[in-house]
């Protein structure tokens, strides 16, 4: 069944608010959200000023930090987070996002930090989001970033793919740079302009360990400090 830390599935076509909610309970099934599921048939739906603290398990395609699948409507993540660890069996997975289908999605002032782990090939992983659909419109990242691990196959510091006919648009969004990630959108084979990549050798520490939110809060914008 769809999961989600407060629905698995919404699709009635109505609006939805959530507002200063944080899931600290792990959620598994198919479509595995810390907050939703599928956002199948919405108009708008708004997440503000809340996160998951809990490990999030999917057990086929299509997981994320906050919502597995943003399948419809007019999406916006504002002042949110994702600390617990995502994975899935399935492809499509981001530390915020899964994948955004039909959907216009805006995330600002937002942060990963849970790895993100798929066990399967031509899995698509993204720091924020996993899939940036065909039919997806447009999709804007503007003080974002991820510094979770990542693993699988076509992974991106930002995005794990994202199709020719997608528009996304970056401002101001970081992720670490690493092996596991080194470019904004995995299988992207041009610059991202306005995605920053920090890159972790260069730090003047001998040893990077561990969850990367205390470097995000020094080097990213305020806001971002969760």
């Amino acid at each position: 069944a769809n999961a989600g830390g407060i629905a698995g599935r919404v699709a009635n076509s109505f609006s939805v608010l959530v507002m200063d909610y944080t899931n600290e309970i792990p959620v598994t099934g198919k479509y595995a959200g810390g907050l939703f599921g599928d956002l199948a048939a919405e108009k708008v739906v708004t997440l503000n000023n809340s996160g998951n603290n809990a490990e999030i398990k999917g057990t086929s395609s299509y997981a994320g930090g906050l919502i597995a699948a943003a399948g419809s409507g007019t999406v916006t993540v504002e002042n949110c987070w994702n600390t617990g660890a995502v994975s899935t069996s399935g492809a499509y997975i981001g530390g915020l996002v899964g994948t955004a289908g039909d959907s216009s999605l805006t995330i600002q002032n937002s942060l990963n930090t849970g790895s993100v782990t798929s066990n399967t090939t031509n899995s698509f992983v993204g720091g924020l989001v996993g899939l940036v659909g065909v039919t997806a419109q447009d999709v804007t990242l503007t003080n974002g970033a991820n510094g979770g691990a990542l693993s699988g196959t076509n992974c991106g510091g930002l995005i794990g793919s994202k199709s020719a006919s997608s528009t996304v648009a970056y401002t101001n969004a970081l992720y670490l740079k690493r092996s596991d990630g080194d470019k904004a959108a995995g299988t992207s084979t041009t610059t991202e302009t306005g995605a920053i990549a920090m890159d972790t050798t260069k730090l003047t520490s001998t040893v990077y360990v561990g969850d990367s939110i205390e470097l995000l809060s020094a080097d990213a914008p305020a806001v971002l400090t969760v």
